[in-house]
């Protein structure tokens, strides 16, 4: 039995495009891993390291000056559905992304 995952990996894909900062090169390996057949959870590590990476941006989204912005989009996004989402929340997803960008949460993420 395959431990359960978190999220599939649209959804993070989708959490990534929402948070617009960050986690970009861990999110694109992942997904790449995906698409070439290779089950996720045969890149557990990898899988484990985007979701730590999209909780800490998350957790900075949720708790810092773009909070506010954020919850929208999020409801938004839970409203739409993962896969309608990308197309219904562009507004507010590009919202925190410029409230992202302005507050510099992208370069403190960002792997130095």
């Amino acid at each position: 039995m395959a431990p359960p995952t978190p999220m599939k990996a649209d959804e993070l894909a989708a959490l990534c495009a929402a948070t617009a900062v960050c986690c970009a090169d861990v999110n694109a390996s992942f997904i790449a891993k995906k698409r070439n057949g290779q089950h996720p959870t045969k890149s557990a590590s990898e899988g484990k390291e985007v979701m730590e990476c999209h909780n800490s941006v998350k957790a900075d989204l949720m708790a810092g000056p773009c909070a506010e912005l954020y919850a929208e989009h999020y409801a938004c996004v839970k409203k739409a559905g993962w896969t309608e989402s990308v197309k219904a929340c562009r507004f507010s997803q590009a919202k925190v992304a410029e409230c992202a960008v302005r507050e510099g949460l992208g370069e403190l993420k960002q792997k130095s």
